[in-house]
């Protein structure tokens, strides 16, 4: 991008502003635009009489701009048709996998999704119903037993903080209540085991990523279910 404006701009910008003479030298009184030194020599300023140069040098400006835009379309065409053709040789589970969802949230498992599966597959005539499904992964959500081990974590590390203050016998020693720390502490570990259990008894999201065998069966399924 950078080579593109230099050849439409950069290079006439540079040339222009060097052949012209508009900066005085500095021995020249203090009232003039610029002084000619190695940097104004190059700059615009050394042409700022030189009305026609600067008319071109605006057009030339807008022209490069029109190129920049132009450059970034097909840039961005480009770049898609990278990314597709990536996406075609790169195989991966996901390629063979769909999300189904709105299976019930309790008793929810892989045998039940695997058997409403083969239902409606044996609807489909001249289709072969064995072993389609390679793999079934259930979604749990996690979300309240995440922010549980978060919280008893903070609350080790605040217990652990006390513990070295009053070891090193801190002038500044740690306010801590030994028994509400007793207390936060069972309350969450009640709140994780009975979290595991729901887990463990089959509660969902109502969700599953069902992997196929083929693509074609992937393709069947997902157009007729």
């Amino acid at each position: 991008m950078l080579i593109l404006i230099l050849l439409i701009q950069g290079i006439y910008s540079l040339i222009s502003n060097y052949v012209t003479d508009d900066c005085l030298p500095e021995s020249s009184s203090n009232d003039v635009v610029c002084h000619r030194d190695f940097i104004n020599i190059i700059s615009l300023s050394n042409k700022f009489k030189h009305h026609g140069l600067y008319k071109i040098q605006g057009w030339v400006n807008l022209a490069s701009m029109i190129a920049v835009i132009i450059s970034l379309h097909y840039y961005r065409v480009y770049q898609k048709r990278s990314a597709e053709e990536i996406d075609r040789d790169n195989i991966s589970p996901a390629d063979y996998t769909i999300m189904i969802k709105g299976l019930p949230k309790k008793n929810c498992n892989e045998k039940l999704v695997e058997e409403t599966v083969n239902e409606f597959w044996n609807k489909i005539p001249d289709e072969d119903s064995n072993k389609i499904i390679t793999k079934i992964v259930l979604a749990y959500n996690i979300v309240d037993y995440v922010n549980c081990c978060r919280e008893r974590k903070k609350l080790f590390m605040e217990k652990r903080k006390a513990d070295h203050m009053k070891e090193h016998n801190h002038s500044k020693t740690m306010k801590f209540n030994e028994d509400e720390f007793k207390h936060k502490l069972s309350f969450i570990e009640d709140l994780l085991k009975k979290q595991e259990e729901e887990v463990q008894s089959g509660r969902t999201c109502g969700i599953a990523f069902v992997s196929f065998r083929t693509q074609k069966s992937l393709i069947f399924f997902f157009i007729f279910f």
